[in-house]
C-alpha cells in the first residue's frame, strides 16, 4: 500500500503545486517504513532518497531538514560550515537559467550556493518571489532574479516576445503557436549566457532548461 501511494504522491499533477502537508506525509511514509534502496531500486528503477529530493524541490517545506542540507557537501567543499549556509562571500555561484516557478533555484539555496535565476516569463516570477522562505534570500542577496529570456550571441540587449498563460505561469515558450492554445504575448528584455558570467562572475554550475533557446545559450557560452 505504501507504495502505491508514494506512486499517487510522485505522479499528481495539477495547475498549482500542492501544499506542503501534501509531500511531507510523502516522505513521512519514507521514513516511516525504512524500505531497502536496493530492493526498491531493483523493483522500481528509482530509490527512495530520489523520491524525497522530489518532494522536497516541488513542496519546499518551511525547515530545511538536515539530510537535504547536505546532499551538495562535495561540490560546496569548504564553503559549507558544520552548521547553516555558507557566508554570501563564500558562497559559489549557480546560474538557474529557465527557472520556471523556482524549484530547483530553492533547491540551489538549500544547498548554500547562490544562485542568479533567470526567468522570460513575468507570471513565474512573481510566484517564486512569493515564497517566504525566498523572501530573505533576495533581501541578503544570495538570490537574483533576472526578468530576461535568451538571446544568440551578438543578439542580447533587445526584446523579444513569449507567449504566457496567464493561469499556468510554470508555462511559456517563445514559439508562435502558443499563441494559438491560447497564450498572450509579452514583450521581454533579452540577454546572453556569456553575458550573465561576464556580470555576475564565475559559475560552479549552469543549468540550462529553456527549451528551443538552449541553443542560443550554448552557442553564446562557446563563442
Amino acid at each position: 500500500l505504501s507504495v502505491y501511494l508514494l506512486a499517487l504522491f510522485s505522479t499528481t499533477r495539477s495547475q498549482a503545486v500542492q501544499p506542503w502537508v501534501f509531500y511531507e506525509l510523502g516522505l513521512s511514509i519514507i521514513t516511516s517504513c525504512a524500505y531497502d534502496e536496493a530492493t526498491f531500486f531493483r523493483h522500481f528503477g528509482i530509490t527512495t532518497d530520489q523520491i524525497a529530493y522530489t518532494f522536497y524541490i516541488l513542496g519546499l517545506p518551511y525547515q530545511l531538514p538536515s539530510f537535504i542540507l547536505r546532499l551538495q557537501e562535495p561540490e560546496l567543499g569548504p564553503a559549507l560550515p558544520a552548521a547553516g549556509l555558507p557566508l554570501l562571500r563564500d558562497a559559489p555561484l549557480v546560474v538557474d537559467i529557465g527557472m520556471g516557478l523556482g524549484a530547483d533555484t530553492r533547491y540551489f539555496l538549500s544547498q548554500g550556493f547562490r544562485v542568479v535565476a533567470v526567468e522570460a516569463n513575468r507570471k513565474a516570477i512573481e510566484v517564486a518571489m512569493n515564497v517566504d522562505w525566498v523572501k530573505p534570500m533576495v533581501l541578503s542577496g544570495r538570490l537574483n532574479f533576472l526578468h530576461a529570456a535568451i538571446a544568440p550571441p551578438g543578439s542580447g540587449g533587445g526584446t523579444t516576445t513569449i507567449f504566457a498563460f496567464e493561469q499556468r505561469p510554470e508555462q511559456s515558450n517563445a514559439q508562435k503557436w502558443v499563441e494559438e492554445e491560447g497564450g498572450v504575448a509579452e514583450a521581454v528584455g533579452t540577454v546572453e549566457c556569456a553575458d550573465l558570467l561576464r556580470v555576475f562572475g564565475k559559475a560552479a554550475y549552469m543549468k540550462i532548461d529553456v527549451e528551443s533557446s538552449t541553443v542560443d545559450c550554448l552557442e553564446s557560452l562557446h563563442a
